[in-house]
């Protein structure tokens, strides 16, 4: 659990700081069963009035896409600047997951009226599909080409921000342990080349794509969700 102190220490030694927040307390308790608008509310105002460099992360699914336009006067009346916003990626193959995924027409719409109403208010709408287009890439995720890792509370270290602690399921992405570097060394280096070595360059589905440098072939672990293997999509 978080802490006052922690967030401090947080902001005197200036990390980024990424809040996840899906919008209005309405909204972001749908699928956020744990959430809290005190303390969420308390953490984001605490992070504005310090300055600190913060971002909220929004999930979006098939339920809250059509609040888009309404979380931006929310997030506004936070006094926040900058929101990424995420459609719902399924960690489980499932109908119920399935069924969260918003529809493509409906998502670029909702977003393009989200980034207008934003452009007045002064906030900062991204988003990764839209990131992609201008940064062309072989590899879809700046975690699992090496560029950032994810340190989790049980002390493991982990490629996918998604995948937090050590049993998780899809522990294929857990590459270390910030209190113990010796344990199971050799595993995770193997662990760590192979996840390096994801590109779309390797994917035969891909190869004549005009458009894989875009969609680098999405996301590794979706990908091994559906084919059980990162290298098919």
């Amino acid at each position: 659990k978080l802490t006052e102190k922690d967030l401090y220490f947080l902001i005197e030694h200036n990390f980024k700081i990424i809040v996840s927040n899906d919008g209005s307390p309405d909204i972001s308790s749908l699928h956020r069963k744990k959430f809290s608008e005190k303390a969420n509310d308390l953490v984001i105002n605490t992070l504005v009035k310090n300055k600190a460099t913060v971002r909220l992360r929004a999930t979006v699914t098939s339920k809250n896409v059509s609040s888009l336009i309404d979380n931006i006067e929310y997030w506004d009346s936070l006094g926040v600047k900058f929101v990424d916003i995420k459609p719902f990626n399924p960690y489980e193959i499932n109908q119920s997951q399935l069924e969260l995924i918003p529809e493509v027409e409906t998502f670029v719409y909702y977003f393009n009226s989200a980034v207008k109403r934003a452009s007045k208010k002064g906030l900062w709408i991204s988003t990764g599909i839209y990131s992609n287009l201008l940064t062309p890439s072989t590899y879809f995720c700046t975690t699992n080409s090496g560029m950032y890792r994810s340190f989790n509370p049980d002390s493991s270290v982990s490629s996918c921000y998604r995948v937090q602690n050590a049993k998780h399921e899809l522990n294929h992405f857990i590459i270390g342990n910030w209190k113990n570097n010796i344990y199971n060394f050799i595993d995770w280096y193997r662990k760590e080349k192979l996840l390096k070595s994801i590109s779309v360059e390797k994917i035969n589905k891909c190869k004549y794509c005009s458009a894989k440098y875009s969609c680098s072939s999405g996301c590794p672990m979706r990908n091994f969700l559906s084919t059980n293997s990162f290298f098919k999509v």
